[in-house]
């Protein structure tokens, strides 16, 4: 990052309230491994705010995704709505463009040799959009999980882009992850996932959500969420996105193909909770039974895939860096298995979904699940940049 860049960068985030409290530094650190080491001065705000710059814009994580942008992006909920927002989102545009221009291969240190520049193969995955949610920094911290769901969400966004993996163009894939990801913002991605995808009669739709979801029962009854970032636990029905809700977010996807995964994932001990009718009821973090995704896999060209079964919580691995379920969803998107291709240069849902089938059990008793509705075998991405046998 050239010096103009940094001092701009420095002198936006020191405008931050509360910037004199080394808390509130730190709290800008969310979704950036704790195992990296990081200069820290808890006496002067500028100076750490400057050596963190320095330090992050030469930082880039094992997904992909330069350390400086999470910081940015976890600043910029701060600065919302003021003139200091405006320009740190410009800088934060100006930045990604200089970033892009390093080459740099997955998270090299300053002592080993840059990498040459990937090239790309061939015209990519030209009809592919997606929209990719990762929350992890709940709002309520009751909610809060590992920072592994956050780089889940980023992986995502890195492989599908890949040219040498997925081909899915830059400005064709969307993510959200923590702050960004609010129940307003999930729905309107998905509505610009309908109107991209409306016009385009190849085209293939995806929907990423690795986060809390789970099942409120009230005297009987039972309802659906997906835990957005800003949900109240005592509020649900009006902060969170309900299956009657999500349901027809999803059908409004006229793509010829749409894919939805859900990696959701649980912790026990929630219980005593207020539920939407002011009664004390009981939160239960649990897989949707399998018939819960027949309503959503409605329609031509529906697949549902959850990373496990009605009776299996899923999960993350300090170890793997990821959720379980998305690792081997990652790898089999980096067509690290032959069998993953029929041999046209395309990764196809049967395969992919019997390639993680195949592996989450050898880890750990969890049993991902498909729900298809007139679907076919379609693709949903490029083998390995478009690479045939």
């Amino acid at each position: 990052m050239d010096r103009e860049l940094h001092s701009r960068l420095v002198s936006l985030l020191l405008n931050i309230p509360g910037m004199d409290d080394y808390a509130t530094r730190s709290n800008l650190l969310v979704g950036i491994p704790n195992r990296l080491a990081l200069p820290r001065s808890q006496s002067n705000p500028s100076t750490d705010i400057s050596s963190l710059a320095s330090h992050l814009a030469e930082m880039q994580l094992r997904g992909g995704q330069w350390a400086i942008l999470i910081l940015i992006d976890n600043a910029l909920p701060r600065l919302e709505g003021t003139k200091d927002g405006e320009q740190l989102e410009d800088l934060r545009l100006q930045l990604e463009t200089f970033l892009q221009q390093k080459e740099y291969g997955p998270f090299y240190s300053s002592t080993q040799p840059v990498p040459a520049a990937k090239t790309a193969s061939g015209e990519g995955f030209p009809h592919g959009y997606a929209v990719i949610v990762g929350v992890a920094a709940y709002s309520d911290t009751r909610l809060r999980l590992s920072e592994a769901i956050v780089k889940d969400a980023m992986d995502m966004h890195t492989t599908l882009r890949d040219d040498n993996y997925c081909g899915y163009a830059n400005n064709h894939v969307l993510l959200r992850y923590d702050a960004q990801a609010t129940a307003e913002t999930i729905r309107k991605d998905l509505q610009w996932l309908a109107q991209v995808t409306a016009t385009d009669e190849n085209a293939t739709a995806l929907f990423y959500f690795s986060g809390h979801g789970g099942r409120i029962e009230i005297d009987g009854e039972v309802t659906h969420y997906l835990l957005p970032v800003d949900c109240d636990l005592n509020n649900l029905d009006g902060t969170a996105i309900t299956g009657t809700e999500l349901a027809p977010l999803l059908h409004n996807i006229r793509a010829p193909r749409l894919l939805a995964l859900f990696d959701s994932c649980y912790s026990g001990g929630m219980d005593e909770i207020k539920g939407p009718s002011g009664k004390e009821s009981t939160l239960k973090y649990r897989q949707e039974k399998e018939e819960d995704y027949q309503q959503l896999a409605q329609g031509q060209g529906r697949v549902i895939i959850a990373s496990s079964s009605p009776t299996e919580s899923s999960r993350s691995s300090s170890a793997l860096n990821n959720s379980l379920f998305t690792h081997y969803l990652l790898k089999g998107l980096r067509g690290e298995d032959a069998a993953l291709s029929l041999g046209d240069g395309l990764i196809r849902i049967n395969q992919l979904f019997s390639y993680v089938e195949g592996q989450v059990p050898k880890d750990r008793p969890q049993h991902p699940v498909m729900t298809a509705h007139a679907a076919g075998n379609f693709p949903v991405a490029l083998y390995r940049g478009g690479k045939k046998k």
